[in-house]
């Protein structure tokens, strides 16, 4: 397959990542997790939605919880846009795209957008929001992981290679992608807006994927950079194996797996050997995963293969396989 081209000058200008809405069973359990626990800022709550934010945002809510009878599942996928302008851009697109999309109201935002993109996940988009003050220096509100802010989505899609795609028609630039050796077949594909090596992220499989969060480190070795606690719903609840390569990794690697949906599969073929490659127009050599290779955003190389080789183990396919 041939890595998609990047486009220059996109139909609407999406800035960033921009906040999450999670379903939840019990909201006062979640509370004491994300807020009493983590350490998430309130900016506002009443009897059935909690809005919370990191201590370095300004805007009102990064993340969203919403109290639901069913199971619990992400509701949507929030993206920044530029301005009023690029919101009818992108509904003048969607349209073009024969994707629905609607006006919504949505508390604490401007207008709001909402439409699934054509792997079905639901997407918002809005370009305003209610501010609130940063609390980076006031250390009174620390407590917990102190989370700074939301950094990317990663979604569990069919097709790879249709959502790289689309959401590069969208202007989004690939910033690396994963491949079995010796083909261009996208496994997973790192997409950004604001510059940094990622916003979205794709992998093969069912179900939402998982959120990101940057959290301030406890280490005074790597007090300047950040710890990662990622809310998964990539493992299937039984894949006692995939949980047993994971703790370490995630202990050596300053990361936690918090697992919200039992109803998701990541699907990793059982090659034992990848490729990571940064984006062609980007000129970078590519990185094996096999034999010491290393991931390039972060993070302990050995250990986020343990995750990866954890995944594989639990994936229907590799289990059918053997």
């Amino acid at each position: 397959m041939s890595i998609p081209k990047p486009v220059y000058n996109p139909p609407f200008n999406i800035t960033r990542a921009s906040h999450s809405v999670l379903n939840v069973k019990d909201l006062a359990a979640s509370r004491r997790f994300y807020v009493d626990l983590i350490g998430f800022i309130v900016s506002d709550e009443d009897k059935d939605t909690l809005y919370l934010r990191g201590v370095a945002e300004a805007c009102h809510h990064s993340l969203v919880l919403k109290r639901a009878s069913g199971e619990p599942q992400a509701e949507r996928v929030g993206m920044r846009v530029f301005s009023e302008e690029d919101l009818e851009r992108a509904k003048a697109f969607f349209d073009r795209a024969g994707l629905p999309a609607e006006w919504v109201e949505v508390p604490h935002q401007g207008r709001t957008l909402h439409v699934s993109d054509p792997s079905g996940a639901p997407i918002e988009f809005c370009a305003t929001m209610d501010v609130k003050p940063r609390l980076v220096v006031a250390f009174e509100h620390h407590h917990g992981a102190v989370p700074q802010r939301i950094d990317h989505f990663q979604l569990l899609v069919p097709d790879v290679q249709k959502a790289c795609e689309f959401w590069m028609s969208m202007g989004f630039r690939l910033s690396e992608y994963i491949s079995p050796d010796g083909t261009d077949d996208l496994l997973f594909v790192f997409l950004q807006r604001k510059g940094n090596p990622h916003d979205i992220v794709f992998a093969p499989g069912t179900g939402r994927g998982y959120i990101m969060r940057r959290f301030r480190s406890r280490n005074p070795i790597t007090s300047s950079t950040s710890a990662i606690l990622p809310a998964r719903w990539a493992l299937p609840p039984t894949s006692s194996s995939a949980r047993a390569a994971m703790v370490p990794a995630m202990r050596s690697s300053s990361t936690c797996a918090i697992r919200t949906d039992t109803a998701s599969s990541c699907s990793i073929p059982t090659t034992r050997s990848w490729t990571s490659r940064t984006s062609r127009c980007a000129g970078t050599r590519a990185t094996p995963y096999s034999a010491a290779g290393s991931f390039p955003h972060g993070g302990n190389g050995s250990s986020r293969r343990a995750v990866l080789q954890g995944l594989r183990r639990a994936s229907p396919r590799a289990k059918a396989s053997r």
